[in-house]
């Protein structure tokens, strides 16, 4: 007998079977897992929260904030955030896989305001006052210490020598106020800046006192501080000079004045100077070689002259004397080039002084130098720069 095959049935058992076996091996693939929690869900402005996260099987990751900005997750891991103001704040975790998405969502409420730690500080003795140290925060109270209320000086200024002007480096400058002293010294240019913490009960008052070897020292109160709170000093010192020295008082200016003076073209020499003072300047008569040995001191202008001394000792200025009480006419080689020169006369009135002060060889000096003269004038007690450039002249007091 022979069988027949029932085809129809055997395709459906077929069928059943590919099924079977595509099911088995689809419920072997990875699945994708997916975590988004926080720490709290109720925080208060500017409290932390702490996010984590985690996943497996999906090929990319999302984090979206609140408003909408995306940022790319590239692994498990956790972030501490903050939430300024109160509001509800939603943040979503887009977990992307094949054939799928997982989405978890986590929202947030801020309330109120954050709470402030409180504390009782201490009761502070006589003269002290509560204060957060420096560098501290004190939230409610707490850490703060009884501490000195302090005040902060500051003066600044500079010290320079009362000849030249110039700046004096090294100076010892030494300040007091609030019952505290502080000490500094002075820079090359002489400018010096000091501070220093003195208790505000006590804080009233104040002095500097400035001392450098060679020089008188001098000694200021402190007035009134500038918009900026600090006090400004100008200290100026009288070098200690050598009384009637008139070799030192011109090395002093030529010192100072190096650049301007050149080389020295002979040693200092002792000499014979008239001088006398006018209106308007003084003049000056040297010992020596006739040529350029009165010089006229012109103050409004600045300027000198040098003119020759033709004086003949057996005649006298005939210029007519001054109506005013006070004033002289110039007698001697000084009268003579005072009466022929007009301009001269003009520029410097009439003498104040009713006759010339001579100084002999003992005293008096001079020095010449490339681009200039020093002259020690001891009744002046002043030695005198003359600039060949420009002809202009300065004057350096050494008076006591």
């Amino acid at each position: 007998m022979v069988r027949r095959v029932n085809y129809a049935l055997l395709f459906v058992l077929v069928s059943l079977l590919a099924l079977m076996q595509a099911g088995s091996a689809h419920s072997q693939e990875p699945q994708p897992v997916v975590s988004f929690d926080a720490d709290k869900y109720h925080a208060g402005p500017s409290e932390p929260v702490t996010l984590t996260w985690n996943f497996e099987n999906i090929e990319e990751a999302i984090l979206v904030w609140p408003g909408g900005k995306q940022e790319t997750l590239y692994g498990p891991g956790s972030k501490t955030i903050v939430f300024p103001t109160p509001d509800d704040y939603s943040l979503t975790l887009r977990a992307l896989y094949e054939g799928g998405e997982k989405q978890i969502w986590i929202i947030f409420r801020v309330t109120g305001e954050q709470p402030q730690p409180v504390c009782t500080p201490p009761a502070c003795p006589t003269g002290t006052v509560l204060r957060c140290p420096d560098g501290q925060q004190c939230p409610g109270g707490c850490g703060m210490a009884c501490m000195s209320p302090n005040r902060i000086w500051w003066v600044r200024g500079n010290v320079r020598d009362s000849i030249v002007g110039a700046g004096l480096g090294d100076a010892t400058i030494t300040c007091e106020g609030g019952s505290v002293s502080a000490s500094t010294r002075s820079l090359a240019d002489g400018t010096f800046d000091l501070t220093w913490q003195a208790p505000v009960e006590a804080a009233t008052g104040g002095r500097c006192r400035v001392q450098i070897a060679g020089f008188d020292p001098a000694e200021a109160a402190l007035g009134m501080s500038g918009a900026d709170g600090s006090y400004q000093l100008q200290f100026t010192l009288k070098p200690v000079v050598p009384h009637g020295n008139g070799v030192w008082a011109i090395d002093y200016v030529a010192a100072a004045k190096t650049a301007e003076l050149g080389q020295p073209l002979g040693p200092v020499q002792p000499l014979t100077v008239c001088a006398r003072k006018f209106q308007n300047g003084g003049m000056l008569w040297r010992s020596g070689d006739k040529r350029n040995a009165i010089v006229p001191l012109i103050e409004p202008t600045g300027r000198f002259f040098l003119l020759d001394d033709a004086w003949d000792q057996h005649t006298s200025p005939s210029c007519a004397p001054s109506n005013t009480p006070g004033l002289y006419l110039p007698d001697r080689g000084l009268g003579w080039a005072w009466c022929t020169n007009q301009s001269i006369r003009e520029s410097l009135g009439y003498s104040t002084e009713p006759q010339e002060v001579c100084d002999d060889p003992e005293h008096a000096r001079l020095r010449d130098y490339q681009n200039g003269r020093l002259v020690w004038v001891p009744s002046w007690n002043q030695v005198i720069y003359l600039r060949w450039s420009g002809g202009l002249w300065s004057q350096y007091d050494f008076s006591p």
